[in-house]
């Protein structure tokens, strides 16, 4: 936010802070530093990184891919307009919001 007051939008220093600040950039940085800092500069082997690296994907790979295939129904929805019907029927609808919710979560 403050290279956006401070830098012109389509300068070299703002576009790199731009991009650093993308969140997969961001987080693939953050991976790095966190490698080089708590393991190698600890005096851990680069095997003994790896398999640590390796054996934590495993427990959120699921939760990965669940998040992901939740933003691609949300993208679908909100493209084919369905939200917004969703919307409409809700705002009419007299019961209790979980109820509702539960309803709507069936349906789709």
């Amino acid at each position: 936010t403050l290279a956006k007051v401070t830098m012109e939008p389509e300068s070299t220093v703002a576009l790199t802070l731009k991009f650093l600040g993308e969140p997969l950039v961001a987080l693939g940085i953050a991976v790095l530093a966190a490698t080089v800092c708590l393991g190698w500069a600890n005096g851990l082997s680069r095997d003994h990184v790896g398999g640590t690296l390796r054996k934590s994907l495993a427990p959120i790979a699921v939760l990965l891919l669940t998040i992901g295939a939740g933003g691609g129904l949300k993208q679908t929805l909100l493209d084919a307009g369905v939200s917004q019907t969703i919307s409409k029927v809700a705002e009419g609808a007299q019961m209790p919001y979980l109820l509702l919710a539960w309803l709507i979560a069936v349906a789709l």
